[in-house]
């Protein structure tokens, strides 16, 4: 098969795009530029790929993940490695986008946020930045479950460190879903720190906007979500804490707990322009958090504020909620078919299955013993074969 690559200067442009710029898509369907509409999108510079590809072996994302999946093991983990990095709290940008919420490193940093090793690759993969949608967008289908879609997703993406010579377009993206039993789960002691830093960017936007009575911009989007009451722009809730930072580094990779396995496929971005370049990862656990920490996930996503800026830029004229929500709430790119591509559980105990992976065609072997290794040994044999 041929695989589609991208110029390594095309990495920036694709991460922008992980994130919804207003006027350019919507997750609401009734403007015309909703999902079952984004393969239609005229967009600027970009080669649009939200209606799929038929020559490459990557395919387009998300995807359900069935029960038959979740139940059965194929590999260990043993060819993976995620590695923190050693950007302090302060080292991070905290920013609420029009269709969530992403932290990544500041501008004026060189420290790293970690990298990741998959199976299947030779190559290393930086992480780059993660962001979070609201609503999950794999829908991982657990029969301990009610209901599949749970109430957000995190996706930490990761491009490949190679040298200029030998460096693709593509990148790795860990998936993890998020959601609070019942209402029973405590705080998420880590995840409670990227939440104040969101919300101490969301008062600062909310300080910079004016009065909304004083206003005579006309919003040029307009936000549908009826999922929460939106304060004024300029109302933003007081912070739940001022309290400063840790001095550690944080660790992204311990967000999910101990023990989780991952599900991987090969697929796309999840907005447009759906760019299929995609090593998808996506953790078979779900992170708990709170029901109060969802709230307000849920609050500083679907009250994204967008500010209108004077003509030299120097001020804020107006501010408007300009989520890309549709009405629930979700910022969940609806899942798409398989066509006939594969996904593999990989388990934190050995399988009593080995697989093989001989130019991107999976084979299962035939078990050679009828139960499982222990933990820690390397039963499963995974080649990683070079695409050409």
């Amino acid at each position: 098969f041929r695989r589609r690559n991208l110029p390594v200067f095309a990495f920036l442009v694709l991460l922008i795009s992980c994130e919804g710029q207003p006027g350019g898509f919507s997750y609401d369907e009734s403007g015309g530029v909703g999902p079952s509409n984004w393969a239609k999108l005229q967009l600027d510079g970009q080669d649009n790929q939200c209606g799929g590809l038929s020559d490459t072996s990557f395919g387009q994302s998300p995807i359900k993940i069935g029960t038959d999946l979740v139940g059965r093991c194929d590999s260990d983990m043993a060819n993976f490695a995620l590695e923190p990095g050693d950007c302090r709290w302060e080292d991070l940008d905290f920013v609420i986008t029009s269709n969530g919420v992403r932290v990544q490193r500041k501008n004026t940093k060189s420290c790293s946020l970690g990298q990741m090793e998959i199976p299947r690759s030779t190559s290393k993969f930086k992480a780059l930045q993660f962001h979070i949608h609201s609503f999950t967008e794999h829908k991982i289908m657990d029969s301990s479950r009610s209901d599949a879609q749970l109430s957000a997703e995190m996706h930490i993406v990761h491009e490949d460190q190679g040298s200029e010579s030998n460096r693709t377009s593509e990148l790795a993206v860990l998936g993890i879903t998020m959601n609070s039993q019942g209402g029973q789960a405590r705080d998420h002691p880590d995840f409670e720190w990227y939440l104040r830093g969101f919300e101490r960017a969301a008062t600062e936007i909310s300080a910079s906007c004016p009065d909304p009575g004083s206003q005579e911009t006309i919003p040029n989007v307009v936000s549908v979500q009826k999922a929460v009451q939106c304060p004024a722009t300029n109302e933003y809730p007081t912070l739940s804490s001022k309290e400063p930072f840790p001095d550690d580094a944080p660790n992204m990779y311990e967000l999910p707990g101990d023990d989780f396995g991952i599900f991987t496929y090969k697929g796309s971005l999840t907005t447009p322009p759906c760019s299929e370049v995609v090593h998808w990862n996506v953790v078979d656990r779900t992170m708990e958090v709170s029901q109060n920490q969802l709230d307000r996930l849920q609050l500083l996503i679907l009250c994204y504020v967008q500010q209108n800026l004077s003509r030299d830029g120097a001020s804020v004229e107006s501010c408007h909620h300009g989520s890309l929500a549709d009405s629930n709430g979700s910022t969940a790119r609806p899942v798409q078919p398989l066509n006939g591509r594969r996904v593999f559980h990989h388990c934190p105990m050995d399988p009593s299955t080995s697989v093989i992976d001989m130019q991107s065609n999976y084979v299962e072997l035939q078990s050679k013993t009828g139960k499982a290794n222990k933990p820690g040994t390397a039963k499963s044999k995974l080649i990683s074969s070079s695409f050409n």
